[in-house]
């Protein structure tokens, strides 16, 4: 197959009778363009293009989806969770009751079974898990970025917290209204000078231009900016014009899987000539869309034009089996930040979760926090090198641990984050936002309750003490 054939003008060019070929000449196809895919993932994408976008695939399109499901293909987010054994009836309990939440949204097969589910899945059904009395979250943690920033440089520190963890899919019943806030805005990035500068760098620009309402969209780092595209709730029109290679489509993947430290952020087209003669060390890529969709060019030229939700359907399952130890203890290590109404903080634990979110809540009603008002978001860091096997018994004790408490204490959370860490241990950050309108209260109470596992007491101290 000859390589230099892929022009930018050939990747252009739409796969004629892709609808109706045969798995025969599906694999023909594959040959041709020298696509890994099989015939039927080819399927798939002839069900897709025929009943969404109702045109045929351009070349680029198809070479760009081969090469995004080869490198997601053994992705943690398509895990599925299906063969383990518990060391204690406790925890397979526990783990029932996170099976039950999600199954009420799992999808079912041809047959009417129910598929196994998904990591991300049963990471989701955790967080969003709703007190007896049906209280949803009310403080966004989408606010978090703007309050850190503020308090970076009122403290002159560059804790890391937040920022990094920021999406727009913090509230999916608000996500329509997002995307029609964010239509039109233009997509720019931030990257990291030196190592540690990005969120300094980040909080003078964003207090510097407030009057601009920059908002962050999400913090990348060695994996690129690809895998939480999907992850958006505004589509996003990227024009990489500056792409020089002879294959566009090689160009594209690797531009948007660069390892670097950046933030994405959206900001008023007004704003793109004051921002750039600031200084900082920013990059104009594109535009945010109201249709949940991705959209490439170069130049006037487009490369691809896909469904944001088609690429998150896209990628393969795959299991794995693993038995359910008990989590070891470790020390967490507790940030906490105030602005203005706002109580801000982050917790992060190897092991068990309790002692962790023990301290956070306490931090939290010691500074006056208004818990009624609190929102819980988590964020699940998995070492790249593992296996399937011991990402899961990695992430599932952290799971169960933070579900019983979660559950138990009546906290709602926001849809949780699963991202590559690059260290060699498990972690799970926790992140609380609240509103702060109440003198502080003590929390010695609180803590003996909940190493007693008193979470009748501990839900009093929570709520009752900040009823007034």
């Amino acid at each position: 197959m000859d390589q230099n054939r892929f022009t930018p003008e050939f990747c252009s060019t739409a796969v004629a009778h892709f609808a109706k070929m045969t798995p025969e000449g599906l694999h023909t196809l594959a040959q041709e363009l020298g696509l890994r895919l099989t015939a039927a993932g080819l399927s798939y994408c002839q069900r897709y293009f025929s009943e969404e976008e109702k045109r045929a695939p351009l070349v680029g399109e198809l070479r760009f989806l081969d090469a995004y499901a080869a490198r997601y293909r053994r992705s943690p987010e398509t895990l599925e969770v299906k063969e383990l054994s518990f060391q204690r009836e406790e925890d397979a309990r526990v783990f029932a009751d996170i099976l039950r939440m999600q199954g009420e949204l799992q999808p079912v097969t041809e047959t009417g079974e129910a598929k196994p589910p998904l990591l991300p899945e049963l990471l989701a059904a955790c967080g969003s898990y709703l007190c007896r009395g049906g209280r949803a979250p009310e403080t966004p943690i989408e606010v978090a970025p703007r309050a850190m920033i503020a308090a970076h440089l009122k403290q002159k520190a560059a804790p890391d917290l937040f920022l990094d963890a920021e999406d727009l899919t913090a509230v999916p019943s608000t996500a329509s209204a997002t995307r029609t806030a964010l239509d039109g805005m233009m997509l720019l990035t931030l990257v990291e000078t030196q190592e540690g500068s990005l969120v300094p760098d980040a909080a003078r620009l964003f207090s510097e231009f407030s009057a601009y309402g920059l908002l962050p969209l999400v913090k990348t780092d060695k994996e690129g900016l690809l895998p939480h595209l999907v992850s958006l709730s505004c589509g996003a029109e990227l024009d990489l014009a500056y792409l020089r290679d002879a294959d566009p489509t090689e160009g594209v993947i690797a531009a948007l899987t660069a390892g670097k430290h950046v933030l994405l952020f959206a900001a008023p087209e007004r704003a793109l000539g004051t921002l750039f003669a600031s200084g900082a060390p920013i990059a104009l890529v594109g535009r945010a869309l109201s249709p949940h969709r991705l959209v490439i060019r170069r130049g006037m030229q487009r490369l691809l034009s896909l469904s944001l939700d088609f690429l998150k359907s896209w990628r393969q399952p795959h299991s794995a089996p693993a038995t359910v130890h008990p989590p070891l203890s470790s020390q967490a290590v507790l940030r906490t930040a105030e602005n203005g109404s706002a109580f801000l903080g982050e917790v992060r634990a190897e092991g068990s979760p309790q002692e962790a979110l023990s301290d956070l809540l306490c931090a939290a009603l010691s500074a006056g926090a208004d818990m009624r008002t609190a929102t819980l978001s988590m964020i699940w860091e998995c070492p790249e090198s593992l296996g399937d096997t011991a990402l899961l018994e990695g992430i599932i004790p952290l799971l169960i641990g933070v579900h019983r408490i979660c559950a138990e204490l009546a906290l709602p959370s926001m849809p949780p984050r699963l991202i590559s860490s690059g260290k060699d241990t498990h972690a799970l950050r926790i992140l609380l936002a609240a509103s702060k309108c109440h003198t502080p209260t003590a929390c010695d109470k609180l803590k003996a309750a909940l190493k007693a596992h008193d979470f009748g007491t501990a839900r009093k101290v929570l709520y009752q003490g900040n009823a007034h």
